[in-house]
């Protein structure tokens, strides 16, 4: 609190970090993507209240998203040695990754009001916020270890000099949320809301590998994301002065399309 109407905030969100495994040996590893991703968020905010039943705020909020990510692909080895480039000698297994983080800013608004005694309604916007992974150098490691002249030569002509760069895109959606709250006593709190997250309105994920051999290939997405309901209900109960039991759940209208990918996630 600063002073009786104003009211400074700072808040830290750092979700679990989304990861998909598997072993070397699974057959699925040349469709699919193994990644890691996460985003943490720092708020800096600040409220205000206008009379006795209105608030009103707005925070910064700086979001870093790190994100680590492998795609498992065959490449070919001729007899570079020899002198015969178009003399197929077998391939080999290599594995191309990245492990990057970037910060983006955007921006939230909120708006509270005590329609009647019990009875408020509150309305929260949120930005949208954009993360440019861009020129990012891809490491190329040998996975089946063929220990010949000619494939060793054909790994370094292919991958060995680190010149393939990877550009990628990574949105989070604006959202708009309307709730409304009702305290039937000192005890009980009542909510409900619906969120919606604009997900048309961002750019398809794609994983577009620049300068990169006819092995690497681009992965990601083409078809558009619908925009996305999420209906919450939640219930506050205070059991003493210093215990607060709360609980809720969210349920969400919608899901990202799978039926039109090359894969940047595995379908499954």
């Amino acid at each position: 609190p600063v002073g009786k109407r104003m009211t400074l905030g700072f808040g830290v969100t750092t979700p679990a970090i989304v990861d998909n495994a598997w072993g070397d040996t699974f057959p699925g590893r040349f469709a699919a993507s193994h990644y890691q991703l996460r985003t943490s968020t720092v708020s800096m905010g600040v409220g205000y209240q206008l009379g006795s039943r209105f608030r009103i705020g707005a925070s910064v909020d700086y979001s870093t998203t790190s994100i680590k990510f492998q795609n498992y692909m065959v490449a070919p080895y001729y007899n570079f040695l020899g002198g015969e480039d178009n003399n197929l000698l077998g391939f080999y297994e290599t594995i191309g990754g990245i492990d990057k983080s970037d910060t983006g800013v955007g921006f939230t608004l909120g708006m509270s009001w005590n329609v009647l005694e019990k009875w408020s309604v509150s309305v929260v916007y949120k930005s949208k916020v954009d993360f440019n992974f861009s020129n990012i150098p891809v490491t190329f490691t040998q996975r089946t270890q063929l220990m010949v002249p000619n494939a060793v030569e054909a790994f370094n002509r292919e991958f060995g000099a680190l010149s393939t760069t990877m550009n990628s895109v990574f949105q989070m959606p604006a959202s708009a949320t309307i709730g409304f709250s009702y305290r039937p006593s000192n005890r009980w709190i009542i909510e409900v809301d619906l969120a919606s997250y604009m997900f048309s309105k961002v750019d398809v994920p794609y994983f577009d590998y620049t300068s990169a051999s006819s092995s690497a290939v681009n992965r990601g997405m083409t078809q558009k994301w619908s925009d996305m309901n999420v209906y919450g209900f939640s219930l506050d109960y205070t059991a003493t002065k210093k215990i607060k039991l709360m609980g809720g759940m969210r349920y969400a209208s919608g899901s990202i399309p799978y039926d039109d990918m090359s894969p940047a996630l595995p379908s499954s």
